[in-house]
């Protein structure tokens, strides 16, 4: 069952005797706003920039407190969206690269010369960790929005020829 027909499928239980169901049409979803991308990449590479810079933490704690606050209030609506998005293998592969990212870029560091335990070495990884985040889950969210869009073309097709 793809994503389409899990989150967003309108009822369309009005068939007659001997027809059958017609094909369901799928509802455009608004996307997340960019900035809720953005504040997901600070808290991801925000977390390896407090690895440096320990003071950071007193700043993620509350930015984690605001994250969740908005998940359940302001985005509420879209939760249908994001859980449709989280089922995606597309999604659990872009998090499986990001941990991959994440050791692959340490491993880079410590082979270049950086000292890991040094500020330097933990900015750069949660720089490339935020940017890494924050773009890789607006893509994956753009493909998804995109695939509703055709699904949705191809059964007003479907129900209009």
């Amino acid at each position: 069952m793809s994503i389409a027909t899990i989150a967003f499928t309108k009822n369309t239980n009005t068939t007659t005797a001997g027809t059958s169901a017609p094909a369901p049409v799928v509802e455009a979803p608004r996307g997340l706003p960019a900035w809720y991308f953005a504040m997901v990449g600070v808290s991801v590479g925000g977390c390896d920039v407090a690895q440096g810079y320990p003071s950071l933490w007193a700043y993620l704690i509350p930015l984690a407190v605001v994250n969740v606050v908005v998940s359940f209030t302001v985005m509420r609506a879209r939760m249908k969206f994001f859980k449709a998005m989280m089922r995606n293998s597309h999604t659990r592969m872009l998090a499986l690269a990001l941990v991959a990212i994440r050791f692959g870029l340490r491993l880079l560091i410590h082979l270049v010369g950086f000292e890991l335990a040094a500020q330097t070495g933990h900015v750069v990884v949660g720089v490339v960790m935020g940017l890494f985040a924050t773009f890789g889950a607006m893509i994956d969210q753009w493909l998804i929005i995109r695939a509703l869009n055709r699904a949705n073309t191809k059964a007003a097709a479907r129900v209009a020829g």
